[in-house]
């Protein structure tokens, strides 16, 4: 690029307005003029040629008979080639020939002007996206650098590149997701770019980042929250507030929702008929389970809320941790393989959990422990095969919901046959715990 173009050769160059550039230039063409003759002199001045549009530097001078320093003064001979009235004493504006500097003069100018173009860059994008963190983006894959994937994101005015690194990563995005294609990620920070005074290390070189970029991810607890409010109207609209959210990643992820209204029942609006809203927020994160439940602000019931009011004998709240005290017959579905649901709960509750077995039946039962296996389960399975809560399963049975192909049947009709909010909060989530509901695309 020539610093010596007009003003609207380099505007239209650098995408930049003309006020801008002219700033930029005038910045730049100082740089170079110390960097030529040295740091300490500030005698120097930019003005804009009004007939070609360029920018022209001018050395001040004083004039005086005799020159010991050739950069702060001039001869009366020479400065009245530039001027007939000039005198000695008086300063005079020597023109300075910028393609005459050395080639470091040069690269300092070219440098100043592409460091000013990245500073503003940033201060566009920092002003666009600081208040969108935390909110999901939509970005084109240019890219895939060995595991990371590299994205732009258009937004017509303003393209910006991004990152999602593989830390933040769904286990299956290496596999589903190649070059061209479009994928969701919620914005972590905005990466700047590295400053000029990390540029060497002794004989290397290192590359420097020039431009800010996007960080994403599609792994954290926020991008579970953030399809919920994309996805289901009443999220969005602020009737149904997602509370909590523990996630591990590609595995599973529960949800705690709280409704404002109570003829709204939070976990069904969530989870949809048939569950087709619960499954349409699955594929966006590659079919990963989750499960909702009704949130509340006593520990003991949220407790009993997410794990099965059956299971549970007592809840301790101990401050920083909490003490559950579960039937053993029920301790193997509490805590699930490899303690994923008490792992969940822990991430909701912000609290470690201490799980203590209880080695006797329910007293009001005397049954036998349930085993459930759920390659066993259709559409004609009774309904006492899964963990209703025992007033909710006898309410059910008197409907005439027996089967779970006549619950799932009349999932949307449970508030008119009866139920309340929370009966049905339970039932959707035993009904989304347990059983794959196809849906159709």
């Amino acid at each position: 690029m020539s610093v010596l173009g007009s003003i609207k050769e380099v505007s239209r160059m650098l995408e930049l307005p003309e006020e801008i550039v002219t700033k930029m230039l005038e910045n730049a063409l100082v740089e170079g003029y110390k960097k030529e003759f040295g740091e300490e002199y500030d005698n120097v001045s930019v003005k804009l040629d009004e007939n070609s549009q360029k920018l022209e530097v001018f050395a001040i001078k004083k004039v005086v008979d005799k020159v010991r320093n050739p950069v702060l003064e001039i001869s009366l001979d020479e400065a009245k080639k530039y001027s007939k009235d000039v005198g000695v004493g008086d300063q005079i504006s020597v023109p300075i020939d910028i393609s005459k500097f050395s080639r470091g003069a040069l690269e300092a100018i070219k440098s100043s002007i592409f460091k000013q173009k990245t500073e503003i860059e940033r201060d566009k994008v920092n002003s666009i996206f600081r208040n969108k963190i935390g909110e999901i983006i939509t970005a084109k894959i240019t890219n895939i650098r060995g595991k990371n994937i590299e994205v732009i994101i258009d937004l017509g005015n303003i393209k910006v590149d991004g990152i999602l690194p593989y830390e933040h990563q769904m286990p299956e995005d290496h596999r589903i997701f190649s070059v061209g294609d479009t994928i969701k990620a919620v914005l972590i920070d905005i990466i700047s770019p590295s400053s000029d005074e990390e540029k060497e290390d002794t004989k290397v070189k290192k590359k420097r980042q020039r431009e800010s970029k996007l960080l994403l991810s599609r792994t954290t607890p926020e991008f579970i929250k953030k399809l919920f409010e994309q996805n289901i109207p009443e999220v969005s609209k602020g009737i149904v507030q997602v509370v909590a959210v523990g996630r591990i990643a590609g595995e599973r992820s529960k949800v705690a929702v709280a409704s404002k209204y109570q003829d709204v029942d939070p976990v069904g609006a969530c989870i949809g008929v048939g569950g087709s809203r619960i499954a349409f927020v699955s594929r966006e994160v590659s079919g990963e389970k989750i499960d909702v439940v009704l949130w509340s602000d006593d520990i003991v019931e949220f407790a009993r809320n997410v794990f099965g009011r059956d299971a549970i004998h007592s809840v301790e709240d101990r401050g920083n941790e909490v003490i559950l005290k579960v039937y053993d017959s029920y301790l193997s579905r509490v805590v699930g393989k490899k303690l994923i649901n008490i792992t969940l709960f822990e991430k909701m509750i912000g609290k470690s959990v201490k799980v203590i077995s209880i080695d006797v039946e329910k007293e009001s039962t005397g049954e036998p422990p349930i085993e459930i296996e759920e390659d066993m389960i259709n559409e004609n399975t009774y309904v006492d095969y899964l963990p209703f809560d025992r007033v909710i399963l006898n309410k059910m049975k008197e409907k005439g919901l027996k089967t779970i192909g006549s619950l799932i049947e009349n999932l949307d009709n449970l508030k008119d046959l009866g139920f309340t909010p929370s009966e049905i909060a339970h039932i959707n989530g035993v009904i989304n715990e347990y059983i794959e509901i196809e849906v159709e695309e």
